[in-house]
């Protein structure tokens, strides 16, 4: 974005890249894209993956005004998710996605170790400001399950052959029925797991966690993955938590309660920085990954963050 101190210009972009060229070869230095890097999550995600000397590049609809370019823990470069004549469907975000990489690489050549979709928001049926029902269906889709759809069309063009990762958003109150009024969130976020465990299953790989099991699939799943050779070795988890425990959801949710009770209302909820550090054992070490297609909700009992496999 022309103007933002996020924005870094190509000759330090270029530098940056050319260092980490220079390691790549010997599986030194990974590059990860990091949807929604301007939010809590996404801001998380990409200092943890920076204390690993992971080039980061993020994409949001905004910058993250309050971040520092000059901080070791910043971004590399910024892809703007935003354009006036968006209407921010899949075929919108893709296309702005890939000149944000056009931009950055030259012609596009650039190759992610890692995809993370951080992106997401909430709104509830009822109140949505006005909008009908229908309205806050769309704009769900839209922030949930819309930027999801673009990163994999990135995926099929720019990720790595060599034990690649897709993490995606999910929610864990998306696994059952839910209350009237979340109708619309309900759904973005169930479109995301169907996603998550339906590409998970047409992957090689089953399981991470010390060994490598391959897996037995039926030739529809063979032929696709003969079309996109990146399948064979790649890695897709969604990550469930059920409330992050950010500054807007304190504001939204904990008006009017005393601090006794903030502190018990939010021992479970999940803090972004435990969310990101496990993110970041999956990137640096394959091994530590849950199985391909894995659901993954968070559990947070007295402030301690616990990952369990529930799909």
């Amino acid at each position: 974005v022309a103007g933002s101190k996020l924005h870094v210009s190509r000759q330090t972009f270029a530098s940056r890249l050319r260092q980490y060229s220079s390691t790549v070869s010997n599986h030194e230095q990974k590059i990860a894209l990091v949807l929604g890097s301007s939010g809590a999550l996404g801001s998380s995600i990409v200092t943890q993956l920076k204390l690993n000397d992971v080039v980061v590049i993020g994409a949001d609809v905004k910058a993250d005004e309050g971040a520092d370019a000059e901080s070791e823990s910043s971004i590399d470069a910024f892809i703007p998710m935003s354009h006036e004549h968006s209407d921010y469907t899949v075929h919108d975000l893709t296309k702005l996605l890939k000149m944000g990489i056009d931009d950055l690489f030259e012609d596009g050549q650039v190759v992610f170790d890692a995809i993370i979709c951080a992106n997401g928001g909430f709104l509830m049926d009822k109140d949505s400001g006005g909008d009908s029902v229908t309205d806050v269906h769309d704009r769900m889709m839209l922030m949930n399950y819309n930027p999801v759809m673009a990163a994999h069309e990135i995926a099929n063009d720019h990720m790595t052959l060599d034990e690649g990762l897709f993490v995606a958003m999910g929610a864990g109150a998306a696994l059952n029925n839910t209350v009237p009024g979340m109708f619309g969130y309900a759904a973005s976020k169930t479109a995301v797991h169907n996603y998550v465990q339906t590409m998970g299953k047409l992957t090689a790989q089953t399981a991470g966690i010390g060994k490598k099991l391959k897996r037995k699939t039926d030739g529809a799943a063979l032929q696709y993955r003969e079309k996109h050779p990146f399948m064979k070795e790649l890695t897709i988890v969604g990550i469930l938590p059920d409330i992050l425990d950010t500054v807007a959801n304190r504001e939204a949710m904990l008006e009017g309660e005393d601090e006794t009770a903030v502190e018990a209302i939010t021992s479970g909820w999940v803090k972004p920085v435990d969310i990101a550090e496990e993110i970041k054992k999956w990137v640096m070490l394959p091994d530590l990954r849950p199985f391909s297609g894995s659901l993954v909700k968070t559990v947070t009992k007295n402030g301690e963050a616990d990952f369990v496999i529930v799909r």
